[in-house]
């Protein structure tokens, strides 16, 4: 029996989120009232006779209205019901973006008589203690809802709980780093495609242009290199108890060197207890 805890920043994509959880047989419960985290054992044993997981939502609303996180994680741990936390995260600018997309009030603006980058920043001090204790953070920065909707599905859906998830990403550093990767490997050493006619316009989705970046001595041995690392180091980060790798491959825009890599490192590592998969950050980006 499953019972997670969804939380995050507002704007972050708890509401996508759910339906994705949703989708794979989870029982939700959006905005679960905090003062009644000590009948959540029931709400588990109810649903464990149907064989259906469980996952609740908690915002900054929960945690305020409990007087803080600790109160509602200790009364957690008192029920002695086994959880995992799943927060999600977007950069501030992000979030401002969506917001006025939306335009939709942070639930921290009017008690605090703030703005809405004000609300953004107060929010992110009271939730930063719960985002690094958490098992799973996934930044959706750059996630739209099938983005986000295949990473819940990957990494919750049936078969894979108990494995490590290994995202392989491409990006490039004209684009900014990677926020949340573990791992970052710079492969701007290698020649680039893009100074070549033909492949310019292409990607590492392509097979010419794969055939380009792997074509010399260079490109073959740090690409062993990587291999290597990884087929050693991930069995290991599996041992550890680590429930999520980002493995961040960069180069100067993310369209060819690096998608090349990720797209052939996706390929060839298999591991019994880690699921490989791999996102293309910039591949699209001009």
């Amino acid at each position: 029996m499953n019972l997670l805890i969804l939380t995050g920043m507002s704007g972050s994509g708890k509401s996508t989120a759910m339906k994705a959880l949703e989708d794979i047989g989870y029982y939700c419960i959006d905005n679960y009232p905090p003062s009644l985290v000590k009948y959540i054992p029931t709400v588990v044993q109810d649903y464990q006779e149907k064989s259906q997981n469980v996952a609740i939502t908690l915002d900054i609303r929960s945690f305020l209205e409990k007087d803080g996180m600790h109160s509602i994680f200790e009364e957690l741990e008192d029920t002695g019901v086994l959880y995992r936390t799943l927060f999600l995260d977007s950069s501030d600018d992000v979030l401002l973006r969506r917001y006025k997309e939306t335009r939709r009030n942070h639930p921290l603006m009017e008690k605090n008589h703030l703005d809405l980058e004000g609300a953004i920043k107060l929010e992110r001090e009271y939730m930063n203690e719960v985002k690094y204790s958490s098992n799973y953070v996934f930044d959706t920065s750059h996630d739209g809802t099938a983005q986000l909707k295949q990473k819940i599905s990957q990494t919750f859906g049936d078969g894979i709980k108990e494995k490590l998830r290994v995202n392989l990403v491409s990006f490039g550093f004209k684009f900014g780093i990677l926020k949340d990767a573990d791992l970052i490997f710079d492969v701007r050493c290698l020649k680039n495609p893009f100074y070549v006619a033909e492949l310019k316009n292409k990607t590492g989705e392509s097979e010419d242009v794969r055939d380009y970046v792997m074509s010399t001595g260079a490109a073959k041995g740090l690409y062993k290199q990587i291999e290597d690392y990884l087929n050693y180091s991930i069995p290991l980060y599996h041992l550890e108890g680590k429930s999520q790798l980002v493995v961040g491959i960069a180069c100067t825009g993310g369209k060819h060197r690096s998608v090349t890599f990720a797209k052939l490192l996706s390929q060839s590592l298999k591991f019994d207890n880690a699921v490989v998969q791999e996102q293309h950050r910039d591949i699209d980006r001009k």
